[in-house]
């Protein structure tokens, strides 16, 4: 087996062509005109949206070796939401930046294909092979007689690592895939055998859409034979700008109209929707259908949207208090971020996350190094004064990394009456890259992070820093923010 990896793109101008090679890359194979480790097609339609199909058959044939670095280039090429969460995205953004910027060349496989998918064109293709160095020439001779733009260079020790680590990661997202697809299969058996009654009981529900979430699926089917088999009478409205999640949830509370409202769509929606219905007794039930649904992950609500609308037809479920944050005069339900992460929220914006997914927050926080936002933080906490040179300060109501388990600093509860303020300084990235090469490991080694816990900050920053809250830019520093404990309930698994 050789210890050399060559990486092989050809960019075509057509959506289908690069299509087209790929379905006779096996006649290829077979006639040793080519020697394919693994290989996926790019495809960026005339609206900028990129599209993957991958295949790793070749690659499952040769050994684990090889089905590692596959596995790895295609969670690159079409990245997890579940994995490629903000924090996760900024992580692995801080480390890969970090290397970069000691390497500039085009050894880190996520930096190059990056290049290629912004040069790509509305309307083209392009096709990426993995195959060894030693069968890459006449590999190459034979893609490019089907024309296209070829880039072809050999990948370094750093990118073939940087493969498998992506691979490992890659491999929780398809088992969390696999296990939701089980899931949604007994939750669809259980609702044709008839109604299960073993949660709180509900009759009417609010479903609150946010047509802009970042998941593209069909969602009505799927509520209406939950809410039909469950006997659950249901009415949707649809959000078309900031701030209606909230005003609708309040509306339905105040005319005791409905049992419980539901938010599909990202974590800007839940919080929200949960701000809506702050000093009601009605319920929130999230139906995770954004890019990234820290929340969901943070409560155990289920991905698949048919469990989770199961919790409220009677599946086992139970309702949690948990706490939101204000700050100066708005609310947060998972986080506050100064610094790296707002500057990393600004990069990343709407169009670049259409395209890019989830990786847009790496392509952002390999950006954000090129001038890290370090500043001196003046924490009053509580009536206690830190000073600290940071590059980012979370205050957290949720520190999840947006995977089961997985968390910034561990034992968070969202429902304590606390905020936990939390510092990253430059130092600590060292640390925290065993989050993003261990990242199936839950108990990772990194050394603690400066960590309170309050029911109040004060946050001053020299120089003032940029604010994010729950995805959203928010005004720079200074800024007070508490803790409103228990501040909504949310309908949980039991």
């Amino acid at each position: 087996m050789s210890d050399t990896i060559d990486l092989i793109v050809i960019a075509y101008r057509d959506m289908a062509q690069a299509g087209e090679i790929f379905a006779k890359l096996d006649r290829l194979q077979k006639e040793g005109s080519a020697s394919v480790i693994t290989a996926a097609t790019l495809v960026k339609d005339y609206e900028g949206k990129t599209t993957t199909e991958a295949s790793l058959d070749v690659a499952h044939k040769k050994g684990t070796r090889y089905g590692a670095l596959a596995g790895g280039l295609l969670a690159i090429v079409a990245p997890p939401v579940g994995i490629a969460g903000l924090l996760i995205g900024t992580l692995g953004g801080a480390i890969v930046g970090r290397k970069l910027h000691k390497k500039p060349e085009r050894n880190f496989t996520k930096d190059f294909l990056e290049e290629v998918l912004a040069e790509m064109q509305g309307g083209s293709s392009a096709l990426v092979v993995l195959t060894e160095s030693e069968a890459a020439p006449s590999t190459k001779v034979a893609l490019a007689a089907f024309g296209g733009e070829v880039i072809h260079h050999e990948l370094s020790a750093e990118a073939l690592d940087q493969l498998a680590r992506t691979s490992a990661a890659a491999q929780v997202a398809m088992d969390s895939t696999a296990r939701d697809e089980t899931a949604v299969a007994e939750t669809k058996e259980v609702l044709r055998q008839g109604t299960r009654r073993e949660g709180p009981l509900f009759e009417r529900v609010l479903v609150i859409v946010n047509p802009a979430s970042g998941q593209n699926e069909t969602i009505l089917n799927t509520l209406n034979t939950v809410f039909r088999a469950t006997e659950v009478e249901w009415d949707i409205a649809l959000t078309k700008k900031s701030g209606d999640a909230s005003r609708l949830a309040q509306e339905a509370a105040a005319a005791g109209e409905v049992d419980v409202v539901a938010a599909y769509g990202g974590d800007g929606t839940v919080m929200e929707a949960a701000a809506g219905l702050i000093g009601s007794d009605v319920p929130l039930a999230i139906l995770p259908g954004g890019t990234n649904n820290v929340m969901s992950v943070e409560l155990g609500v289920p991905k698949a949207l048919v469990d989770a609308a199961a919790l409220i037809g009677g599946a086992p479920a139970r309702i949690r208090p948990v706490d939101m944050g204000r700050l100066n005069d708005q609310l947060f339900i998972l986080r506050v971020g100064i610094g790296y992460e707002a500057v990393i929220n600004e990069t990343a914006d709407r169009e670049m996350k259409d395209r890019l997914g989830g990786f847009a927050y790496t392509l952002a926080g390999i950006k954000a190094l090129k001038d890290p936002p370090l500043a001196h933080y003046k924490l009053t906490l509580d009536g206690q004064v830190e000073e600290i040179e940071g590059l980012w300060v979370m205050i957290a109501n949720s520190a999840s990394l947006g995977a089961p388990n997985l968390n910034l600093v561990q034992k968070i509860d969202v429902g304590d009456g606390l905020l936990d303020v939390i510092v990253v300084r430059q130092r600590d990235l060292d640390s925290l890259l065993s989050v993003v090469t261990s990242i199936a490991d839950v108990e990772w080694a990194g050394k603690p992070l400066p960590h309170w816990q309050v029911r109040e900050v004060t946050v001053e920053a020299d120089p003032p820093m940029a604010v994010t809250g729950d995805g959203e830019i928010w005004d720079p520093t200074p800024l007070v923010a508490s803790v409103i404990p228990q501040a909504v309930n949310i309908l949980v698994p039991a």
